[in-house]
């Protein structure tokens, strides 16, 4: 009985099939291929995306685990450039492990002129972009080698910070920042080395810095000195980190003096510098390619401008000498 009812079954199914005609036919067809087809790509897609998460997580996960992340892992370099994605987070990175500036290497008494200033940097001094760029960093920072007016106006400030009041005169205090100040200019002026070479030369120093609200700390600044292949830039980079926790400025204004220990503090805190950036995952080589891509990105917006349109014909040293005068 079973039998023959599945077979009758079988007959009239294959009746029905019959009935329909060769355009119905061809319609059932064509929705069963664009249902598989689009069940195939979603299945490329989410594989797709699948790869690309556990990419970065790897990426992720060497960076904190080795220093040599992208470089010595090979995960977010292609050639001499990084991806996009290893780009922004490295980005982040640096601007957790020091705020950074970039700057045209025209070092004065007031520092040189910043060029592109990092979130990191905006959070730290208070100031947004706009108001960063195309002004002199120790001016930025309320640092003034040679301006007495400047100093006195950072010593004031930390003379009317409770917490961080000393025994020492407004006389002092202004000695303090300027003797600090004048260390700082002391290693720019003998920072030659680059990043990515075993012989290379950090400039490091340690100074009182001011926010846009005048609250005045002690900052970190690590300085590298570079030139941009492709358009021979000569740009500095600067990483800026608060170590208030670590220096106190009572204990910074106390050593910035002849005999004060100045020297002993600052090699202190540079000894720390190297165990930071690597816990961090930020090595030499990858740091270099983003710095590098950065400086081709600035370079590039530069010239879209109208007054740079007229002088892409010129060679590479008259238009940088050019965008000095410009500006």
């Amino acid at each position: 009985m079973s039998t023959a009812l599945d077979l009758s079954l079988c007959t009239a199914a294959c009746n029905k099939f019959k009935n329909h005609s060769p355009r119905c036919l061809d319609s059932h067809r064509t929705r069963h291929f664009d249902a598989t087809l689009e069940w195939s790509t979603l299945r490329t897609e989410f594989a797709s995306n699948l790869l690309l998460l556990l990419l970065f997580l790897l990426a992720s996960l060497r960076a904190q685990a080795m220093p040599g992340s992208f470089s010595r892992s090979g995960v977010g370099v292609k050639g001499d450039e990084l991806q996009t994605w290893a780009y922004l987070l490295l980005q982040d990175r640096l601007s957790a492990a020091g705020a950074f500036t970039i700057c045209d290497n025209d070092f004065s008494d007031q520092g040189y002129t910043i060029r592109s200033a990092s979130p990191g940097f905006c959070d730290l001094f208070e100031y947004n972009a706009m108001e960063s760029v195309g002004h002199r960093c120790c001016s930025l920072y309320g640092l003034f080698a040679r301006q007495c007016l400047g100093l006195r106006k950072v010593a004031k400030c930390i003379r009317n910070v409770k917490k961080n009041s000393v025994d020492m005169t407004l006389e002092d205090i202004q000695q303090g920042i300027r003797f600090a100040h004048d260390y700082v200019a002391k290693e720019c002026r003998a920072t030659k080395g680059t990043w990515d070479t075993p012989s290379s030369r950090l400039g490091y120093a340690v100074v009182a810095a001011r926010k846009k609200s005048g609250a005045v700390f002690v900052c970190e600044i690590v300085i590298s000195n570079r030139t941009e292949p492709r358009t021979g830039w000569q740009y500095t980079v600067i990483l800026h980190r608060d170590i208030s926790d670590k220096v106190p400025l009572r204990q910074f204004l106390q050593a910035a003096r002849p005999g004060g220990g100045f020297e002993e503090l600052t090699q202190k805190c540079k000894s720390n510098m190297h165990e930071r950036l690597t816990a961090l995952g930020i090595d030499t080589r990858s740091s270099v390619l983003y710095f590098q891509e950065k400086v081709r990105e600035m370079w590039t917006d530069k010239l879209k401008e109208p007054q740079w349109k007229q002088k892409r014909s010129c060679s590479t040293s008259t238009i940088y000498r050019s965008w000095e005068a410009d500006l």
